[in-house]
């Protein structure tokens, strides 16, 4: 009934189209007729050789996009859905000089399947079920938006990778664009999904077998599929079996589904590695949580996990509160003991699940020193002598750009620490074996306005930006009005500036520095 309902809604957008749009040699905007909204949550852009720009103006019937400069050819999406929300569905617009033509990506339910580049059957679960059915597998269901920087990072470091494709043979392998209506009721009523990425193993009958959270890097995913197809029982079937309460907590704990999971976890015994995690980040924004999280750390005062626990701790206190550097002192030393010690940094680590970081652990212990001295507002002296730490650490360890958690670590640190002729050695390193990888490239274009190379940063900031969402994407505009600025393009970074400092969408009290720098660009020559 409900998919009927969405062809039926779609065949009338098709003949009564809400929507209206106008191009200029600068600009593009679009309107809707009452009854209709634009998803403000969706990827709503112009694209202008090759960088996509947000939306100057926003509201839920009308966008603005202007450009700092004129253009010839362009390309707009936006997302409509009407006020019912009985579909959202994406609209594309090409603009060559005076000939405008739309491309209609028509999000409609049918029972045509379509496939992505990786393989994923787009937005039909029924349809990967049944064929899952006839072929004996189970489902992967990928939970996605194209806005999401994880699950970006998934599709240009993972699905496509040969590693993911061995693994998911056993598979029949679905995504689930968040951004539609019946995917998000569907993903959120069904399977509770509470953040995106998530990848969800499921049986014949759409129970759920397990979960993954958030982009993880490929052995974590693969170790995922592999446990999942090993023991192919659905949740709500080991929940009642007691001798599978560290399966369940396991699988619950992977998922993020911290609650449940001290609920399963508790019943094991000796307690699992897991447990106190599990407790910590369920106690999150809850009155409890500073106690829980002292609990934590007088059971395991020296473990590597107890550093990011006393970080998370004085996030929650005053920053003037004496208790802080006290706290911080404690975790500092903790690390420091654990770096001159290989045979105890190897246990202390074992509740951190290392993951690709065994054989670094190292690296590890060294950067969770660095994020506790910076959360704890230590004295300038103190926080470079963190980073210099993990620097010192990283060099000593020759990291292969292969390894690329360790390896991307390294670079953030070196970029943090100012080493920036080391960094980009490190980058292009990186860059040269993952060429499109935003991640990268947001710090390269941090190293090259640290070296004064504004001309090259330019290029890569346009790049990046196109690439970038979210906290990711004003960073990158920041950093690339900067480099028009130290290139002398004045009225580029005004223009770049003032459009993201007019963003409605962008959360400015969370990026009050980033919001600042825009200013004073924005501002500069009055």
């Amino acid at each position: 009934m409900i998919k009927l309902i969405l062809i039926l809604a779609f065949a009338s957008f098709a003949h009564a189209d809400p929507l209206t749009t106008s191009w200029s040699e600068t600009g593009f905007s679009a309107s809707l007729k009452e009854g209709f909204h634009f998803n403000e949550q969706a990827p709503n852009q112009l694209t202008v050789n090759g960088v996509g720009l947000k939306p100057t103006k926003s509201s839920p019937r009308a966008l603005e996009f202007i450009s700092a400069s004129k253009f010839k050819s362009a390309r707009a999406s936006v997302y409509v859905c009407d006020d019912a929300l009985t579909f959202c569905r994406p609209n594309t617009f090409e603009y060559n000089g005076g000939g405008v033509a739309k491309s209609d990506v028509d999000g409609s339910a049918s029972s045509k399947i379509t496939r992505n580049e990786f393989g994923f059957i787009e937005d039909n679960l029924k349809a990967a079920v049944d064929q899952a059915a006839r072929e004996k597998k189970l489902v992967l269901i990928d939970v996605s938006a194209r806005w999401c920087p994880g699950c970006v990072r998934l599709e240009n470091e993972i699905f496509g990778k040969p590693a993911f494709r061995a693994a998911a043979k056993k598979f029949v392998t679905v995504r689930l664009d968040f951004d539609r209506f019946e995917n998000l009721e569907l993903a959120k009523k069904k399977y509770d999904v509470r953040a995106i990425p998530s990848l969800i193993v499921i049986d014949g009958n759409q129970e759920e077998i397990s979960r993954l959270v958030d982009f993880q890097p490929m052995p974590v995913v693969t170790a995922f599929l592999k446990d999942a197809s090993k023991t192919p029982v659905s949740l709500s079937k080991l929940e009642s079996d007691p001798k599978a309460a560290l399966t369940v907590g396991r699988r619950l704990y992977s998922s993020a589904q911290y609650e449940k999971a001290v609920t399963a976890l508790s019943k094991v015994q000796p307690p699992p590695v897991e447990l106190l995690d599990a407790r910590v980040q369920a106690a999150k924004g809850k009155p409890e949580f500073q106690k829980v999280v002292r609990d934590a750390i007088a059971a395991e005062p020296a473990s590597s996990r107890s550093i990011v626990w006393r970080t998370m701790l004085v996030e929650s206190l005053d920053p003037k509160d004496a208790e802080v550097a006290k706290i911080a002192s404690e975790g500092l030393s903790v690390g420091e003991r654990l770096l001159a010690a290989p045979k105890k940094l190897k246990e202390a680590t074992r509740g951190d699940l290392v993951g690709e970081f065994a054989g670094y652990e190292a690296l590890l212990v060294a950067s969770e020193r660095a994020d506790l001295a910076e959360a704890a507002h230590l004295d300038e002296s103190a926080q470079q002598a963190a980073l210099t730490r993990v620097v010192e650490i990283g060099r000593a360890l020759k990291i292969p750009v292969s390894k690329k958690g360790p390896a991307l670590r390294y670079l953030i640190f070196l970029v943090a620490a100012k080493q920036f002729d080391e960094a980009e050695t490190q980058a292009r390193a990186l860059l040269k074996k993952d060429p499109s990888n935003p991640e990268i490239q947001r710090r390269l274009l941090r190293v090259l306005n640290g070296q004064k190379k504004f001309t090259e940063a330019i290029p890569l900031g346009r790049e990046a930006l196109a690439h970038s969402f979210g906290k990711n994407e004003v960073w990158v505009a920041q950093q690339l009005a900067k480099a028009y600025q130290g290139a002398g393009q004045k009225l580029e970074a005004k223009a770049l500036a003032q459009a993201y400092l007019d963003r409605k969408d962008i959360d400015w009290p969370m990026m009050k520095s980033e919001q600042k720098d825009l200013s004073e660009i924005a501002n500069s020559g009055k």
